[in-house]
């Protein structure tokens, strides 16, 4: 009894010698629509959560394709995109995509806009244009695939 007396005494001392914190609150500044976001690291995104997002938060998806993320993830997300059902938010997305140097994201844009090829001139115009100076075997096959499925 008399050492749980002594620890109780100790413990309370040593409680009212620390030195009180003081909580300072930081604001958070969050980017404004239409700023560039930080690049994603591949832990946090994958192809589910893009096809998530296209289904339940379009603009989401919509601000990861303008942001900074990797080939290989903006090729998920540009796929995922032809999920939404808002033809021109997707055509406005994924047009310059069309001009990407990685022929990967090139494609994945072209899986993303062949939903909505028949409710957009503008995607099959650009299409059938990028058509004729594709050097990649792969996206002109992606192309053509997308540009037969209209007639």
């Amino acid at each position: 009894m008399n050492s749980a007396a002594s620890i109780e005494g100790y413990l309370n001392a040593r409680t009212q010698a620390r030195p009180r914190l003081r909580r300072v609150e930081t604001p958070v500044e969050t980017p404004a629509i239409g700023t560039a976001l930080e690049p994603h690291a591949p832990e946090d995104l994958s192809e589910e959560k893009f096809v998530r997002f296209a289904d339940e938060n379009p603009g989401r998806l919509v601000e990861l394709i303008r942001s900074s993320l990797r080939p290989a993830l903006l090729t998920f997300a540009a796929e995922a995109a032809g999920r939404i059902a808002n033809t021109a938010l997707v055509v406005n997305a994924l047009l310059p995509l069309l001009a990407h140097a990685d022929a990967v994201v090139r494609e994945g844009a072209i899986y993303g806009l062949s939903p909505h090829l028949e409710a957009s001139l503008e995607a099959r115009e650009a299409l059938r244009t990028m058509l004729a100076r594709e050097p990649s075997p792969g996206v002109k096959a992606a192309l053509n695939e997308a540009l037969a499925n209209l007639d």
